[in-house]
């Protein structure tokens, strides 16, 4: 197991230990605050869930918050899919837990690969 390289803030470089106190950047920014939500100390849940786009198509995807991704891809560029761009508003119509990102990526994949009416009787078992 590697060592952390600074054992507190107080052995930090004084440039950096101030932007870690929120002196330069008082409010997160890009990243780090879409990254602000996430609590690291326990696994993270994992999401397959399957959009009804205004076209009648079926999108599925993974996500850890399906209601903030539901909003992306309703928002449009740059968040949502390229796919559902063009097809907006979506709406929910499945969601499925996943163990991990992998096992949801997996789900995915094999979502995708049924057919229309696969995906169909899948939607109205879980109703």
């Amino acid at each position: 197991m590697s060592t952390p390289l600074f054992a507190d803030n107080s052995q930090l470089p004084e440039k950096v230990a101030v932007i870690l106190a929120g002196e330069i950047y008082p409010k997160r920014v890009g990243w780090m605050n879409r990254m602000s939500h996430l609590d690291t100390s326990t696994p993270q849940a994992w999401f397959v869930y399957l959009l009804r786009c205004a076209d009648d198509t079926l999108y599925a995807g993974v996500s850890t918050d399906v209601a903030r991704r539901v909003g992306e891809h309703n928002a449009g560029a740059p968040l949502g899919a390229r796919y559902t761009r063009a097809r907006r508003p979506v709406a929910l119509v499945y969601v499925e837990s996943a163990a991990s990102r992998s096992d949801a990526q997996r789900r995915e994949r094999e979502i995708k690969n049924m057919n229309r009416a696969s995906k169909l009787a899948l939607i109205a078992e879980a109703k």
